[in-house]
């Protein structure tokens, strides 16, 4: 009996220590998520600057102006991680995040091919391959383009939002015995997560305003300082 004793809590711990480093994979990925999806919300803010510069730019664009005018930025790609569902325990999340990484690869498709276009335009332009009324059409032509792709970057925005909420109110959960292995892996949201989703959504958004804001001030002191 006390062979048997020793055997059943042995392969138990044995158990038990699987679970448990399971879940502690699960929280470093949403610690890792968490500084993923930070550098999509930068580079999608990134993104929607430049599309205004471009529409501020060629605003009122016609063949007959002057002075031709030429855009010099690119639209960034958003990096995808395709490790990182690997290690989340939560199913319904794990399908929230490939279903963002499937919109993320959509939406780099159209930058690059944005990007693509722009660059031959403005290059056949500047090496006199096509003419101003030509050059004018294409621009004229691709500002609905550029639209478009930043009302995807604003959605896209909203996503990232709400995954990087979801997984801040998730790593909050840390291990006690990962809270008794989190009664063996939630596979859905709780309803008091999703009420915290929405409040750490607010909650991101306040910062992000915050963070903006300063960076305003910062740039334009230094513009201030050029005049």
């Amino acid at each position: 009996m006390g062979a048997m004793f020793a055997f059943i809590f042995v392969r138990l711990g044995d158990a038990l220590t699987r679970i448990y480093q399971r879940l502690a994979k699960n929280q470093s990925a949403l610690v890792r998520l968490q500084h993923h999806l930070n550098d999509c919300l930068g580079l999608t803010s990134d993104n929607i600057f430049i599309i205004n510069d471009y529409m501020k730019i060629f605003e009122n664009y016609h063949a007959e102006i002057e002075e031709p005018k030429i855009f010099g930025n690119e639209l960034h790609q958003l990096p995808v991680d395709k490790e990182i569902p690997l290690a989340l325990t939560n199913l319904e999340f794990v399908n929230d995040v490939y279903s963002y990484q499937e919109s993320i690869r959509k939406l780099n498709n159209s930058m690059a091919t944005a990007n693509r276009i722009v660059n031959q335009t403005t290059t056949s332009f500047v090496q006199g391959h096509i003419v101003h009324r030509t050059y004018a059409a294409n621009i004229n032509h691709y500002k609905a383009t550029m639209t478009t792709i930043k009302a995807f970057l604003e959605a896209t925005k909203k996503d990232t939002l709400q995954l990087y909420a979801s997984a801040r109110v998730q790593s909050k959960d840390n291990p006690f015995l990962s809270k008794i292995i989190q009664q063996v892996f939630k596979h859905e949201f709780t309803t008091k997560q999703r009420e915290q989703i929405t409040k750490e959504i607010e909650k991101v958004e306040r910062e992000i305003s915050s963070i903006a804001a300063t960076s305003r001030a910062k740039i334009s002191d230094i513009q201030d300082g050029l005049y």
